[in-house]
């Protein structure tokens, strides 16, 4: 592989990789309450009005909706083990397109795209 070839898989390899840690970042990002949502909940009567309520015009700080919504961010919990596999198989799959020779290099791509898919 020249030089060039081997940039070309290491940025595909890098695409890959930062797409689908984007999927997992997404996919356990907790969610926060629509606005629908919140006047839902305030007609039926579900959520408590704060006491200082009349110094804000947001339903999301005059009400409180703690039982119904999590504070916004990534569960580490469960992202966390997945994106340090891709991160894994990311390095993996670039030291061998560096290290070894050209068959070894193309087998490393799609081993890194099965485990992708595999996540």
């Amino acid at each position: 592989m020249n030089q060039e070839q081997r940039k070309y898989a290491m940025g595909r390899i890098a695409l890959s990789a930062q797409a689908k840690e984007k999927e997992i970042k997404e996919k356990f990002t907790k969610k926060r309450l629509l606005d629908d949502e919140m006047v839902q909940l305030v007609r039926e009567g579900k959520v408590k009005l704060l006491a200082k309520a009349e110094a804000y015009t947001d339903l999301r700080y005059a009400f409180d909706f703690s039982k119904y919504e999590t504070k916004g961010g990534i569960d580490e919990t469960k992202a966390n083990p997945i994106l340090l596999a891709i991160s894994n198989a990311r390095q993996s799959a670039q030291d061998n397109i560096m290290l070894a020779d050209d068959a070894a290099a193309l087998k490393a791509i799609k081993d890194f795209d099965l485990a992708m898919s595999k996540i």
